[in-house]
């Protein structure tokens, strides 16, 4: 079971799930996906990240900041991403709202 001194490093605290550089990483990758068009597979990605924020420990201001804009950028991707998969799912069936779609992707 947990104890107080089984955290990370004896403090108490749970074991970091997440590192910074590791998310930094992912986003990187994440870009990647996006530019190669590989639009489902780069959602997964973004969407692991804005989870995988929630599970850091960070121990300065500077790297409170990096989190914030890492998670605002993971948002921003992931909400255009999914308009964009919705737009392509009804391109056929609804070409009025795919536009509409389209537009907002923009």
């Amino acid at each position: 079971g947990w104890t107080e001194s089984s955290g990370a490093a004896g403090t108490g605290a749970p074991a970091v799930v997440a590192k910074l550089s590791t998310l930094e990483d992912d986003l990187r990758r994440a870009y990647k996906l996006v530019t190669e068009g590989k639009f489902s597979e780069a959602l997964r990605t973004f969407t692991r990240i804005m989870q995988s924020c929630f599970m850091l420990v960070v121990e300065t201001r500077r790297e409170v900041d990096e989190v914030k804009e890492l998670l605002s950028i993971a948002a921003g991707y992931a909400s255009a991403l999914r308009i964009e998969l919705k737009r392509k799912e009804i391109a056929k069936d609804d070409p009025v709202r795919a536009v509409e779609l389209a537009c907002y992707f923009t």
